[in-house]
């Protein structure tokens, strides 16, 4: 392992505090273990949108209304219709 300090925001340090209380580990456990899990996240997270258009696509929507595109801003906002 290496070793290494940095500067916590002190609602964290408390969080951290507690954390290791109850858990009964070590702060420095608390810290890994999240940082781990954090990394963890960013790293298997789907950033490219592929994900969602597969579910969008899953979803196999076949009504709804056909000028849609072209009046997006009426669906979304209530806007005028552009004919």
């Amino acid at each position: 392992m290496i070793r290494t300090q940095m500067y916590l925001d002190e609602n964290i340090y408390k969080d951290i505090v507690s954390l290791a209380r109850k858990e009964k580990i070590s702060m420095a456990k608390v810290t890994r273990d999240i940082l781990y899990e954090g990394l963890k996240k960013r790293k298997t997270a789907d950033l490219s949108g592929k994900h969602a258009l597969r579910k969008l696509l899953e979803m196999q929507i076949t009504e709804g209304p056909r000028d849609l595109s072209s009046n997006i801003n009426h669906y979304l906002y209530g806007a005028e219709k552009n004919h």
